[in-house]
């Protein structure tokens, strides 16, 4: 924690379909030193785009919803901008939840305290005070995986038109009062008893995130408050479903549904793994200040979830998740070994520089030198990772990411590629 400057990590671990034990370690603010606890509250960043999604499942399993209709007859508030494959491909809360809508958008920055926080229409139509850009679709709606939380911000407005009611209250009375999940809210900001007990978002020097939280207009894709604790109880309840457990939740066919790939690598809501079988549902979560991680076995029982209130909780996320797998016996997490190699002071020199990324989200990839290593920046998502060259195509770091070196015929780096096929160009020299 001292490493990665990561003030506060709550984890909550699973067996047998029930709470094992929960581990909380340092502060809420290195202000205050208060030390946190098991119902301390972090934000659950894009792990509110499952959560979101198990509250509309429910709702449908409950009372009927038709996830497999053009959207917009079901919008009341909003309608969709027409789409080039309008006319034979509609867009469907199916492909919503499983980010095969075509839908732009990949996340949201949130808006600082003090700032106008636009409604749910003005961001999908990306107006001020909106600071993203509109949702559209520029994809053929269900031919291939996007992710895209402008797509479930626009699920959010649908199943709050039919329903007449805000997320905050249907998520509580459809799933977060009946699973005692009473650490969780869909509030932004935040108010009543939880706040007095929340982390406070700390950036990439350790240092409290200025005016504190960021607040999320779009609820579904990153507005969740809760706790690891509050998550499994959920994941426990998901699980219980798909072994066919009669006194679970939710009903197998609503499990079945959410854990079939819809379109690879997602079910409804969560990301699936396993070869044939699904073995694993998880999710990440990434907002300002706050990193975390879902991740539950389908069959055995077990999983774990972890929470942190610093931007480079992820890098200690990833340790713990390694070190979860070798004491339980999991097949995934495993460590791997490299081997560092040396290269041409050109090529490296070469290496070093600003890169470009417009698909599937916009920001800047940033490399620089620092003590003969390579100080990796990628937005929010990847903040001050050291990378060490394993060949002269290819840098690693200590948390298994790769970033694949791709030279012109000068033998210059000109772009990088990551994360299945994410390109980032270089801007200038």
């Amino acid at each position: 924690m001292a490493h990665y400057k990561v003030p506060a990590v709550s984890i909550g671990f699973l067996k047998d379909n029930k709470i094992s034990w929960t581990h909380t370690e340092g502060v809420i603010d290195l202000n205050s030193n208060r030390p946190i606890d098991e119902n301390t509250v972090f934000q659950a960043a894009s792990i509110s785009k499952p959560v979101f999604a198990s509250a509309l499942m429910k709702y449908r399993q409950n009372n009927g919803l038709n996830i497999d209709v053009d959207v917009n007859t079901l919008l009341k508030s909003w309608k969709l901008p027409a789409h080039e494959w309008a006319s034979k491909n509609k867009v469907t809360l199916r492909q919503l939840l499983s980010h095969s809508a075509g839908t732009t958008v990949h996340g949201f920055a949130g808006y600082t305290d003090g700032s106008d926080v636009p409604s749910i229409t003005s961001l999908l139509n990306g107006v001020k005070p909106a600071n993203s850009a509109p949702v559209v679709i520029d994809i053929e709606p269900g031919t291939q995986f996007r992710y895209s939380g402008g797509g479930t911000t626009l699920a959010q407005l649908v199943l709050q038109d039919q329903t007449k009611s805000s997320l905050t209250e249907l998520a509580k009375k459809t799933i977060f009062e009946p699973l005692m999940m009473q650490h969780s809210s869909f509030s932004q900001p935040l108010v009543g008893a939880l706040k007095s007990n929340a982390a406070v978002a700390h950036n990439a020097d350790g240092k409290p995130v200025v005016g504190g939280a960021h607040t999320y207009a779009t609820l579904s894709a990153a507005g969740l408050w809760t706790t690891p604790s509050d998550l499994l109880r959920l994941v426990s309840q998901i699980q219980l479903a798909d072994l066919g457990n009669k006194d679970s939740f939710f009903s197998k066919s609503t499990i079945d549904e959410m854990l079939t790939p819809q379109i690879p690598p997602m079910g409804i809501g969560f990301f699936l793994e396993g070869d044939g079988e699904i073995s694993s549902f998880s999710h990440g979560g990434a907002n300002e200040g706050f990193m975390a991680h879902l991740f539950a076995h389908t069959k055995t029982g077990d999983g774990i979830v972890i929470m942190t209130n610093g931007e480079n909780g992820t890098s200690l996320i990833d340790e713990i998740m390694i070190r979860a797998s070798e004491i339980y016996h999991w097949n995934e997490f495993k460590p791997t070994e490299k081997v560092e190699s040396t290269l041409a002071p050109k090529l490296f020199k070469s290496i070093l520089g600003e890169y470009k990324i417009t698909e599937p989200f916009e920001t800047t990839l940033v490399i620089t030198e620092e003590r003969g290593k390579f100080l990796v920046n990628i937005g929010k998502f990847v903040k001050n990772e050291v990378f060490f060259p394993e060949s002269e195509q290819q840098l690693f770091s200590m948390t298994g990411m790769s970033l694949f070196l791709h030279p012109n015929d000068k033998g210059e780096v000109n772009y990088i590629s990551f994360w299945g096929g994410i390109n980032a160009i270089r801007e200038k020299q």
